[in-house]
């Protein structure tokens, strides 16, 4: 666990860096950092790393969401490609579009950090990004075009009311498609300054919710939810025992029964030790709800 932190905090180190030197503008970026974390990560999570995993449901604060955001979206996306089956090189691809893939919000920062709901004109020029990250990206030499397709196209949407060109299902690369939904649920699940965050299942069924009117590739979104989970690892939940865990392994088979790490008892008392319990195997036992540490008076951590 210690050592999935610590690459995780690696992670943040190296994308607030790269975001952070975007002075001149002139020069184009050194991407090494990036190349190497996003090799680590890709596999840590291709030996099944699920603490890594973990760690993109934490919280995170205000001055940080940007780097936070994309060290979560690079993480979740290469857990998706590993689950379409994409080998070494393609998982690499991903993970570093998906790290850079917000990389032209340097520009407007100004205005996505306000503490409230952005006015018309305000948006119109945030949705440029795209435009000025797969710029800043076509600037470095050698730069797989899959990075920058993901870039432009992460908010374009297979039904063709995504922008900025307003792109339809094949005009969209696959990394893009990944990109898309990893974002979005990374998005929900966390609090902006302007609403809060929601736990994980309530995000899974809003994405599914969206997707009614075919936003995201079905392929794909069932693949995101076979590898998250209903309950994704990390999330905390109650069980109708009383008892508060936290999930640490999804059931592919049964994703509404994972492993969860018992810590409260149901008066809500630390207990000593955890202990693991396999919901699986335990039919009478099930989840009664997702909690969401920041409104709970329990100490979590």
């Amino acid at each position: 666990a210690e050592e999935s932190k610590r690459i995780y905090q690696r992670a943040l180190e190296i994308i607030k860096e790269t975001l952070d030197k975007r002075e001149p503008e002139t020069t184009p970026l050194d991407l090494k950092g990036v190349y190497e974390i996003v090799k680590v990560i890709a596999d840590r999570i291709a030996l099944g790393d699920k603490e890594l995993i973990a760690l993109t449901t934490g919280g995170y604060s205000e001055d940080n969401y940007l780097y936070a955001h994309l060290v979560n979206v690079c993480i979740l996306s290469i857990d998706i490609g590993l689950g379409l089956g994409y080998d070494e090189s393609k998982l690499n691809e991903l993970g570093v579009g998906a790290f850079l893939h917000d990389i032209g919000m340097t520009k407007v920062m100004d205005i996505a950090q306000q503490p409230r709901q952005l006015n018309e004109q305000e948006l119109e020029e945030i949705k440029k990004h795209p435009i000025y990250g797969s710029d800043i990206l076509s600037k470095i030499e050698n730069i797989q075009k899959g990075v920058i397709y993901i870039a432009k196209q992460e908010h374009e949407r297979i039904n063709g009311t995504g922008y900025p060109e307003g792109l339809k299902d094949d005009q969209i690369h696959e990394y893009a498609k990944v990109v898309a939904i990893v974002d979005v649920y990374e998005a929900l699940i966390h609090p902006r300054s302007y609403r809060d965050g929601i736990p994980p299942h309530e995000a899974i069924k809003e994405l599914l919710k969206m997707n009614t009117s075919m936003l995201f590739k079905p392929k794909i979104l069932k693949v995101f939810i076979n590898r998250i989970g209903l309950y994704p690892v990390g999330c905390w939940v109650e069980l109708n025992t009383g008892e508060i865990g936290k999930v640490i392994f999804s059931n592919e088979d049964s994703p509404l029964k994972p492993k969860v790490n018992i810590v409260f008892s149901p008066e809500k008392k630390k207990f000593p030790q955890t202990r693991l319990m396999d919901l699986s195997r335990h039919t009478n036992v099930y989840i009664k709800r997702s909690i969401n540490p920041q409104e709970s008076d329990l100490k979590f951590e």
